[in-house]
């Protein structure tokens, strides 16, 4: 579909690439990345150059924006969630400031589904595309998450012009991104990953969650809460 102004396309193409980087890069180093990846001499991170860039492709293909809001009761309650958060955090900024705008992330990332859904109106093959791309990349993750636990606990160097150290990641963070994982092994159909080696990764990701849970309830408690959510999908999809 190439309904959009003059630019759309590269924009779009931008946002395919980029939101799986910046996923990976979250997923792997944590608040390290994002300040690595901050826009220099600015408080922007890459996720929210990516909700600006979102933002541009708004403005030259709103066709795809409008069918991505129409008929989807999750995108209705998404929309109803941030503009809650909306009002909720104006009121705040002249006595917080950035702070403010920071603790309301929550909301304002929730609108990056928004994006990936008109992204996919305008490229239906694109969740393949990505799922393929995330097969390896699981791997990997599952990999280099007990390492990461332990490098949490370093100090180590810092990013340049934060005081977050280069090694920065939080556990509960790592339980939430390995659960993730287990829901794309069973939830996603992808060829290359047998169900043999579905199960070799699971517990591999089974036994990241428990070190990480003893470490963090709260991204344990997370974890569980994701998995009760798997299970009831695989079985459906059954």
């Amino acid at each position: 579909m190439e309904h959009g102004a003059s630019g759309s396309s590269a924009v779009r193409r931008a946002l395919q690439f980029g939101i799986p980087v910046v996923l990976a890069g979250y997923a792997l180093f944590d608040r390290a990345f994002a300040y690595a990846a901050a826009a220099p001499g600015t408080p922007v991170f890459a996720g929210e150059l990516l909700l600006l860039l979102g933002t541009v492709l708004a403005v030259l293909a709103t066709g795809h924006f409008k069918l991505a809001l129409r008929h989807s009761v999750p995108i209705g309650v998404i929309l109803a969630f941030a503009g809650w958060g909306l009002v909720r955090t104006i009121p705040l900024i002249p006595v917080y400031g950035l702070d403010a705008i920071r603790d309301a992330a929550l909301w304002y990332y929730a609108l990056m589904a928004v994006i990936v859904r008109a992204l996919v109106i305008a490229t239906p093959e694109l969740p393949h595309r990505w799922a393929r791309a995330f097969a390896p990349f699981v791997v990997v993750l599952l990999l280099w998450s007990p390492i990461a636990m332990v490098l949490g606990n370093l100090t180590g160097p810092l990013i340049p012009g934060s005081s977050v150290p280069m090694f920065s990641h939080k556990v509960g963070n790592i339980a939430v991104d390995t659960v993730i994982a287990i829901g794309f092994l069973w939830l996603v159909p992808v060829d290359s990953l047998s169900r043999r080696v579905r199960r070799i990764l699971t517990a591999l990701a089974t036994v990241v969650i428990v070190a990480s849970g003893k470490l963090n309830r709260g991204g344990a408690v997370a974890a569980l809460i994701a998995l009760v959510v798997i299970g009831v999908l695989a079985g459906r999809r059954r």
